[in-house]
């Protein structure tokens, strides 16, 4: 945070060059690395595997001889994340993987990124220039798949940012099914404030005995009750089933979030076809 650098030189038991295919290859290596006048820390080096959070990423980690407790921690940057990182990183304040970045009003930027380590997914507003962290959240969400992304979605309304982040990722035993987790988020002049949870959604690949299946969460405005602002329709769907289930999320506005709920049972086709003709334009869909 200071802007200091610090360079570690040192040896490990192997050359990353003596590895084939070391791209892919489940490193294990261990050695030994220091700083100027510093003590010598113990160091390993390993690439999580297929079946683990983050597979195939490489971690470097850092200790004093017979310590447990890594002092330096180091992850691999992905290729597709240098861009992001080498524009953001410094304004975030953090190394962590950005996976979206919005235009939000007033000339700032609405950043969604998964913390290293914890996977956790964070929001921030970046503003300013040279751009500089406003403010930021820590979400519900996290990556807790074999290989997980993020994504967001952002739209204006009455004065204030609704924000819908999702989580998605894969799984895979004998077959791979992937997954999403989404929240329901607004950024008003007070700062971030979590409305509700959204249904989350799976998709199964089929095989010779069973079949597949697939579920998905879509939300749309509609205004409820006539009075600003709208109100947002969640349909959540099933594979196989002729009917969604259906909640509204109405605004709060002492906790200046999507946090009223109110779940719709099974309503008669009148119901719903009147539902569909108050319905606005769709925010997201997972």
């Amino acid at each position: 945070q200071s802007g200091a650098r610090r360079v570690y030189r040192g040896n490990l038991s192997q050359s990353l060059c003596d590895i084939p295919d070391r791209a892919e290859s489940l490193l294990d290596l261990f050695g030994q690395i220091g700083a100027g006048k510093g003590p010598r820390l113990e160091v390993s080096v390993r690439r999580n595997s297929y079946f683990e959070v983050d597979r195939s990423r490489l971690r470097l980690e850092a200790s004093e001889h017979d310590s447990s407790e890594a002092l330096l921690t180091l992850w691999e940057t992905p290729d597709e994340q240098f861009a992001l990182q080498d524009t953001y990183q410094k304004a975030l304040g953090a190394s962590d993987d950005i996976e979206a970045v919005l235009n939000g009003p007033n000339d700032t930027l609405l950043v969604a990124s998964l913390g290293l380590g914890s996977r956790a997914l964070s929001l921030t507003e970046l503003s300013g220039k040279p751009l500089v962290r406003k403010r930021q959240v820590v979400t519900g969400l996290a990556c807790s798949y074999h290989s997980c992304h993020a994504s967001l979605s952002a739209f204006e309304a009455a004065g204030m940012i609704v924000l819908v982040p999702v989580v998605s990722g894969e799984d895979c035993g004998a077959k791979c099914t992937q997954f999403a987790d989404g929240e329901l988020w607004t950024l008003t002049e007070q700062g971030f404030h979590l409305g509700g949870e959204l249904p989350d959604t799976d998709e199964h690949m089929g095989g010779l005995n069973y079949e597949s299946s697939s579920s998905s969460t879509r939300l749309r405005w509609v205004d409820g009750d006539g009075i600003p602002p709208l109100e947002i329709l969640v349909e959540h769907s099933e594979s196989g089933e002729d009917s969604a289930s259906r909640s509204v999320f109405g605004f709060d506005t002492g906790a200046q979030a999507y946090s009223k709920r109110e779940v719709l049972g099974a309503l008669p086709p009148a119901e719903v076809e009147a539902l569909e003709r108050a319905c606005g334009g769709e925010l997201t869909a997972f």
